[in-house]
């Protein structure tokens, strides 16, 4: 996500904001479910639809938005081949392969349909996603997504002094020394 000043347009800071803040809610629940004893007991996958959306309301530097990948997981590019790019088909197919062979085995990579790469499961420690798009290969597969933008919300920020009508509140004791406003 490009910075504030260089969205074009009188809403692009706000609408960056916005896009910031629900990333923020997204990854900071994602990162907080993982950790969970219910969710370790389990394979969690996790991916980054990264693939430019086709509305054309869309200021290109939005790339893509909120559920825009459900067109592909079902199909919308071969149902409606005019309507979409040769790139948008073979995005589609993987995603519909990686969903089956999760719903049919529980694993993304083993079953019927061959996928384009290796899709490691999530975990606390390795932070894998899968990165979704047209150029999807063995370097699609990274780790801790936005982990220093998470660790600034969730530790720097959380820790930097408030003022309230009260005056200002001192800075809580930090066991994280990565933490420091």
């Amino acid at each position: 996500m490009p910075p504030p000043h260089s969205i074009p347009g009188d809403l692009g800071s706000g609408s960056w904001c916005i896009s910031e803040a629900r990333l923020f809610l997204f990854l900071s629940e994602a990162t907080r479910l993982g950790g969970s004893p219910l969710l370790r007991s389990a394979q969690t996958y996790t991916y980054l639809f990264s693939h430019p959306s086709l509305n054309p309301f869309y200021p290109s530097w939005v790339g893509a938005d909120h559920a825009d990948e459900l067109p592909y997981v079902f199909g919308k590019p071969f149902d409606n081949p005019l309507g979409y790019r040769v790139q948008d088909r073979t995005v589609s197919q993987a995603m519909i392969a990686y969903w089956t062979n999760l719903a049919r085995t529980g694993d993304p990579n083993k079953g019927h349909s061959a996928v384009p790469t290796q899709w490691d499961p999530y975990t606390q420690e390795n932070g894998n996603y899968l990165e979704i798009n047209k150029k999807m290969n063995g370097q699609s597969l990274k780790q801790h997504l936005r982990s220093s933008y998470l660790q600034y919300w969730t530790h720097t920020y959380q820790a930097l002094p408030t003022v309230t009508g009260d005056g200002a509140t001192p800075l809580p004791p930090s066991d994280d020394t990565e933490a420091v406003p």
